[in-house]
């Protein structure tokens, strides 16, 4: 009995701050048809033989984050910061809050964290631009800058062939 009663209060949160996210979408919905219609009505006045509805349609991808790039900037600043990592979520939560992003439902933090964070790191990743490693004891992984300090071995690698090139220049065989 107390699961469904705590579950029945979960979901009736749930409505309540989706009817208010529905009432904020309503406006913002109402306030873009103004400035599509006052778009065509220019372009129509301007370009009388232009069809408005020739230009298609366009899906923002940085409109929650300002210009094109601005979230892969701010990780590498934050993880910069952090030089021994930040765990996904600890990445997601600072983005989030940076960029006054406000989820409505796990499932909408959790695609943002999956699908736009994790997506982020694993492509700087690919580049060559930021590792992950396991943190001790636990499943969970740290993301940070990946290191461009050479390792032990290639500063040896990397000495021997001065060496050779030093000796070669003063007119040793070897």
């Amino acid at each position: 009995m107390k699961w469904l009663l705590v579950e029945r209060a979960t979901v009736a949160g749930d409505i309540d701050r989706l009817k208010v996210r529905q009432l904020q979408l309503a406006g913002e919905l109402a306030q873009r048809e103004l400035t599509l219609k006052a778009l065509d009505r220019s372009i129509s006045v301007a370009y009388k033989m232009v069809d408005c509805r020739a230009a298609g349609k366009v899906f923002r991808h940085t409109q929650e984050y300002g210009r094109r790039g601005a979230l892969t900037e701010y990780v590498l600043s934050l993880l910069e910061s952090a030089p021994k990592g930040l765990t996904l979520q600890e990445v997601t939560d600072r983005a989030a809050q940076h960029f006054g992003l406000v989820f409505y439902s796990k499932a909408e933090r959790r695609r943002f964290s999956l699908k736009t964070v994790h997506s982020m790191l694993r492509r700087l990743c690919a580049q060559g631009r930021v590792e992950n490693a396991p943190m001790e004891g636990s499943r969970v992984k740290l993301w940070r800058l990946k290191s461009h300090l050479p390792t032990v071995e290639q500063l040896i690698v990397l000495a021997a062939s001065t060496n050779a090139r030093s000796n070669n220049a003063n007119g040793d065989p070897a």
